[in-house]
């Protein structure tokens, strides 16, 4: 698929939008929005999204929805489900997808138009991009209006709603599954930096920080490249070598963002700023996971025991060890995907003696059983 291709299959009107496209066609002609200025075309784009909004409020009764994955029977993944968000049960990070490749750990959806998106949060990392028009993103009650090629990054828990979305207003997301840690960290997120502590940060923190980071790329148009080829190959999964394409352009696409957020850190905008201490504490863990205990991170960082294990709770919601002992698993599962060496090696490897241990573990992490074929 190239550019013009793309271009065309992403303004082709899908059957989930067609149910607001004759409301929104209709809706055009009633405010005489084609012949309007820009300025009157923002004030009747604004009052449709607050009557939206009010009709929101009156339906869910002025609470937020939660939009999630989960398992369901036999490990397949389940459609996104939004409910009201005191009756959601969040999810750990023991999820898995249906399919291996890279919709394990990455899906790609364009977002609905012709109409307005209530605020809501996920339980995973979701990346807004705007490949074209101009849409109205509110990341927890701050408006901020993505132009083509800006980004938005957001961690579990962090609240947004999507204005009017029209013919042009192009809004492309990708949903980072924890899997995604294992299969994309080594070369994905270089450098010590802000951004690298905030993704470090965002792919492995639990539900409820509410951080996010929005980026200014539009003043970079090979960034803007880099997202659509992925984009591409992500449409072809069939092809040849798609899923290895794919990560490579990932791991292209954040060294990009590392070296935007240094040359042009006026364009890059937190919530708040990422904790560096915890994210460093969090390299670590991960760099030596295979051999390290809280007293051995406790003596490198200089600092007590107890203060690694509130540090790590603080910040992702996780122990020490169950920290650990997630990043290890994720670990195992790439080198059993990427070696011919037998589980009890690569767990052996990670101080893992205890096989009937390791399989309990292993299975209450991915739902299946190492090397088990997802059914």
């Amino acid at each position: 698929m190239d550019q013009q291709e793309l271009d065309r299959y992403l303004h082709q009107v899908e059957d989930y939008e067609k149910l607001h496209y004759g409301e929104y066609q209709d809706f055009l002609i009633e405010t005489g929005y084609a012949e309007a200025d820009e300025s009157e075309r923002s004030r009747i784009r604004k009052e449709k999204e607050e009557e939206a909004w009010k009709e929101y409020q009156r339906i869910w009764d002025g609470n937020s929805v939660v939009l999630s994955y989960k398992l369901g029977e036999a490990n397949q993944l389940v459609k996104p489900e939004s409910r009201n968000m005191h009756e959601t049960v969040l999810l750990s990070r023991s999820l898995v997808t249906e399919q291996d490749g890279i919709r394990k750990w990455m899906i790609i959806q364009k977002h609905p138009r012709f109409s307005v998106t209530f605020n809501h949060a996920h339980s995973f990392v979701e990346i807004n991009y705007c490949y074209s028009g101009t849409v109205s993103n509110y990341i927890n009650g701050h408006p901020y209006i993505m132009r083509p090629g800006d980004l938005v990054i957001m961690e579990p828990g962090c609240y947004h709603s999507i204005g009017l979305v029209g013919d042009d207003d192009i809004l492309i997301n990708f949903l980072l599954f924890p899997s995604a840690m294992a299969t994309l960290m080594d070369k994905v997120i270089p450098g010590d930096s802000e951004l690298s502590r905030f993704l470090l940060g965002a792919l492995e923190r639990g539900f409820g920080k509410n951080n996010y980071v929005s980026l200014r790329t539009s003043e970079d148009p090979r960034i803007a490249e880099t997202l659509n080829e992925i984009i591409c190959e992500y449409t072809e999964e069939d092809r040849t070598a798609s899923e290895a394409m794919t990560g490579f352009l990932v791991q292209e696409l954040f060294a990009r963002l590392w070296r935007f957020s240094a040359e042009k850190p006026e364009l890059v905008e937190y919530g708040y700023a990422p904790d560096n201490k915890a994210v460093q504490i969090l390299h670590f863990i991960r760099e030596h996971a295979a051999d390290c205990t809280r007293e051995s991170v406790a003596e490198h960082f200089g600092y007590s025991g107890s203060r690694i294990s509130n540090l790590l709770t603080e910040q992702f919601g996780k122990s020490f060890v169950a920290l650990r002992n997630e990043i290890r698993l994720e670990q195992i599962e790439h080198k059993l995907r990427t070696t011919d060496l037998s589980v009890q090696e690569i767990a052996q490897q990670y101080g893992i003696s205890n096989q009937t241990h390791f399989y309990r573990m292993y299975k209450e992490h991915f739902g299946r059983l190492p090397r088990q074929k997802q059914k």
